[in-house]
């Protein structure tokens, strides 16, 4: 269960687990192109992910990735830890990670079809920094990148991402 899993990752601190309850309940009634969204947030207790991609790249109830990874890879491998399931997706994509002194970036490892960010193409092994409503493509799947940190106040943005 979502509150189980994020009560654990912060080490049952209420005070930021409430910090955190409305940018995931309302990630996906953000999303303006595709219902598909990967929201990175951070905690005291390190990163973690949220999304409602499912197996089947469709939308689905949200997920909690957490743990000590700092690095993500998506793909079409259900060994990614998240898994896209579009013919045009790699076996291996793309690697979402994250640095402190940074914040989220993705990488495309070398993928047949190609990463987007904002609908331009991502050099293979560029280090991407990404921003709070930026879109994503791998191959033609489309997903909304959110992003969170627990200690900045959260407000629904205003103002309408650039997707050139």
């Amino acid at each position: 269960m979502l509150i189980d899993l994020l009560l654990s990752h912060c080490n049952y601190d209420f005070a930021v687990v409430s910090d955190l309850i409305d940018p995931l309940l309302t990630a996906e009634s953000r999303c303006q192109l595709t219902s598909l969204y990967i929201h990175g947030i951070v905690t005291p207790h390190g990163p973690l992910l949220a999304t409602n991609l499912d197996t089947a790249g469709q939308p689905n109830q949200v997920r909690l990735l957490s743990g000590a990874a700092t690095t993500w890879l998506l793909g079409r491998s259900q060994t990614c830890a998240i898994a896209l399931c579009d013919r045009t997706v790699s076996r291996c994509h793309a690697t979402l990670g994250f640095c402190p002194t940074d914040g989220f970036y993705l990488i495309d490892v070398g993928s047949s079809s190609g990463t987007r960010v904002n609908r331009r193409l991502l050099p293979t092994h560029h280090r991407r920094p990404l921003r709070d409503g930026d879109l994503l493509e791998f191959g033609r799947l489309r997903v909304e990148f959110f992003q969170h940190r627990h200690d900045q106040p959260y407000s629904h943005p205003q103002e309408e991402p650039t997707y050139m």
